[in-house]
This record gives C-alpha cells, structure tokens and sequence, in this order.
C-alpha cells in the first residue's frame, strides 16, 4: 500500500457512533451504518481517483481530458455493490471488471468495478484499499454486536449460569456443563427467548460470517437468531415451580406448528433428545426455565433442586435490564421476520437458522 493510501485510511472510525450504543440501539442503527458503509465505498473511489489527477467537472470527473461519469448501483439482491467509470457520451466504451470478495459480517459482500483498462492500471490499488475499508467497518460491527449481546446476557443471565456450574462442579459432574440452557418466557404471550453465553454466540458469529447466503448479512441472520421468540409449550401447561423436571416430545411442541423455524432450531439443539424443562420462578410476567435433554434430568434433577433459591433471588435483581432490552428489540425482530416472510425467505432462515444452531452446539475443538 502507499503512503497516500494510508494518508486516505488514516484516523478512520469506522462509524463507531452508531455502534457504541446498547444492543437495541445498535440493531436499530444498522441501515444507517450499512447506508454510510456503501457511500464510505463511493467517496472513496471519488478521492482515489481525484488524487490521481482526475479533476471535478460538475457531476463529471475528467481524466486525462476526457469526461468520466462515476455512478454507483444500489445494493443487488446477491449482495454486490458495483460502481462504474464510464467515459462520458461514448455509445459503446470498453469496459474492464475487477472485483474483490469481502464476505464479512455486513450486507456488502462484494465489491465490483466496471471501468476502463487505462484507469484500472492506474489504481490498481483501489480495490484492495476499498475491501479494507469495509472489512474494517464490519469487524467493527461483529466485535461491538458481540460485545454489546454479552453485556446484556452478563446482566440477566450469565450470574445464572455462574450459579448453576459451581453446584455442577461442587457436585463433581462437570460433564454436565454446558449441556442446559435457560430461557425467559414472557407469561402474556406464552413466547420465550433463548440467551447465549459469550462463546456460544462467538460461534454464532463464525458460522453465520462462513456460511454466506445472498438474501441476508450474517448481522441479520444473527439478530433473527438471538431476537427470535417461540410458544413456550410448557408454560401453556402451567408447569408448577415446584415440580421437577417435566419432558416432551418434540412432536408435541406448538412451535412445530406456529414456528417452524425455531422447533427446527431447537430440535437440533437438544440432538435429537425429548426435551425437558423445569420453571426457577416467577417474577411479575416473566417465568425463568431451565431446559435440557431428557437423557441428563436424573442427574440433574437435585442439583437445580438446590440452586434453586440462589438462581430465583439473582433472576430477580437481573428483571430489569431484560425487559429494557426486549422492548428495544421486539420492533426490530417484527420487521426482519415480516420481511423474510414477504421475499418468501421463510424456509432459506429456517434452514438456516436450524444449520447454525447444529453447528454452535457441536463440543469445541
């Protein structure tokens, strides 16, 4: 690289305004970001080529003489951004391609040029420094996206979780970590959320940003996957907190028939066990659950029996931060879906969704 390319990329912020915010705020802000990612592209490519000689010339740019226009498309359907020097009044200019792969976590997940021979020589730098560019961005937008989940699941669950593996390791069954999830279910409506640990939706993160599809940046994928709510079959039940463990087919669960896409996800997530749960509490309209396969309740059963009044107490000092953030994400996660279901996405986040959640929940290397 240059040192004038350097110069272009120097001090560069990456648009951590619309990031630093909570994880509803950031959500929230994400067209915006994408918005100043493709012009961030745009003006680059102006500058590039203004430091290169070309000179402004009302809407036109002249090169060596002769008028260029500079346009740029809106983002494809396949996730291309595609910009175009074309010589001005030509009928039919020669035209060259160079195109550069970013697939990141954002929606550009491909830059594309259509310019003439001559001045891709010239800046034959321009792509590189355009893909570092956006690669930038969205590095700055998985670490904040992660960063930003975290802190709200530190402040609703992840004590939980703290409290729950110091009786699984007191008890000596640590083959017993990692293999139970809590949710939240929120009593009006029947529908509850599932909550990741750090690294769990690291891996979310790096499977989603692998496995590209054209129709969604992995940051939408990844927010339908941690916003996403499902029929919460048990509480329809009324299971009593102070019961055990109750266990169900998965054929049984109404999510097969209302959410078809999270009973995939889920199935996958519990391989191929009936699932169990077990209500903690209840505290104003929220209801903690512990969900698990079936296969490991006996040897969980007195463990949660005796973290149960730890785990209620800290699940009500967490209630507050929980609901400020799913009263932030709930329009954002209304309109994504609504959306996957109007371009007919619904089976392509289905098996999506299900692929991850397989994937996540594979042991670690």
């Amino acid at each position: 690289m240059s040192h004038a390319d350097e110069r272009i990329d120097l001090q560069y912020e990456y648009h951590l305004d619309l990031l630093r915010s909570d994880l509803g705020a950031l959500i929230e802000n994400y067209e915006a970001f994408e918005t100043r990612v493709e012009d961030d592209v745009f003006a680059l490519f102006l500058q590039h080529l203004e430091q290169g000689g070309a000179e402004p010339q009302g809407s036109l740019l002249l090169i060596d003489k002769i008028p260029h226009r500079v346009t740029v498309d809106q983002i494809s359907s396949d996730r291309n951004l595609t910009l175009y020097l074309v010589p001005w009044g030509e009928t039919n200019p020669e035209l060259i391609d160079s195109s550069v792969d970013i697939e990141h976590f954002g929606r550009v997940r491909r830059i594309h040029i259509r310019w003439p021979e001559a001045a891709m020589r010239k800046h034959e730098s321009l792509p590189g420094l355009m893909k570092r560019r956006v690669l930038n961005s969205y590095i700055a937008l998985q670490v904040m996206f992660v960063s930003k989940y975290v802190q709200l699941a530190d402040s609703l669950l992840y004590s939980l979780y703290d409290i729950l593996n110091i009786h699984i390791r007191q008890a000596g069954k640590e083959e017993l970590a990692g293999r139970s999830w809590f949710t939240v279910t929120h009593t009006a409506t029947s529908k509850f959320q599932y909550f990741f640990s750090r690294d769990r939706i690291e891996r979310v993160v790096n499977v989603l940003t692998k496995t590209q599809v054209n129709e969604l940046s992995p940051f939408e994928l990844a927010v339908c996957l941690v916003t996403d709510e499902a029929t919460d079959t048990f509480w329809e039940l009324r299971l009593d907190d102070k019961m055990g463990f109750a266990s169900l087919p998965f054929a049984r669960l109404t999510s097969l028939i209302l959410e078809p896409r999270h009973w995939l996800a889920e199935k996958h997530l519990f391989q191929e066990s009936d699932i169990a749960a077990r209500e903690i509490c209840v505290c104003a309209d929220q209801s903690l659950l512990i969900n698990c396969p079936q296969e490991i309740v006996p040897a969980l059963e007195e463990l949660i029996t005796a973290a149960k009044p730890l785990l209620a107490d800290q699940f009500r000092l967490n209630l507050k931060p929980y609901r400020a953030f799913r009263d932030a994400v709930a329009k954002v996660a209304k309109r994504i879906h609504e959306s996957a279901r109007d371009t007919g996405l619904q089976s392509l986040a289905t098996d999506i969704v299900a692929k991850t959640i397989k994937e996540i929940m594979k042991p670690g290397p």
